[in-house]
């Protein structure tokens, strides 16, 4: 009798326990939003990332038309074109590789998957604000 009543109280408890907290499907649904609210944060920039490249390409181009011998001028335009392209690329490898866990069943995999992508977005996201920052800063050097 006593080892009934004790099998129903742990059972009670680790029922009450679980209902209190979040379930592990509902950690995993946030960490998951999470991620994703990141790569819809940061995934419209990639315009930007765009038209960014191809004003600096313009300023290249006219530097190597016009016979302007500014090469530093060039140089600095064509490291941040690479920066630019090298960040717009980290943002669709991320997105190509993402799956949000799938194929994992075990809770533990299941978030440090999401652990791992979140912080690759977060790098995608830093990569590309700086690109875009530095271009930014650069062209409103220039006239």
């Amino acid at each position: 009798m006593k080892k009934n009543c004790v099998g129903a109280l742990s059972l009670l408890l680790m029922t009450f326990g679980i209902s209190c907290g979040p379930s592990q499907k509902e950690k995993e649904e946030t960490l998951r939003s999470e991620v994703m609210a990141i790569h819809d944060e940061v995934m419209p920039r990639t315009e930007e990332l765009f038209r960014l490249r191809k004003r600096l390409q313009g300023m290249v181009d006219s530097l190597l038309v016009h016979n302007m011998t500014d090469t530093l001028l060039r140089y600095k335009a064509q490291q941040l074109i690479m920066r630019l392209r090298e960040a717009d690329d980290s943002m669709m490898h991320w997105m190509h590789n993402y799956n949000g866990g799938a194929g994992l069943y075990e809770h533990t995999e299941v978030m440090q998957y999401l652990q791992a992508e979140k912080e690759k977005i977060l790098g995608v996201r830093k990569a590309i604000t700086e690109a875009i920052d530095s271009a930014h800063a650069f062209l409103e050097k220039r006239p």
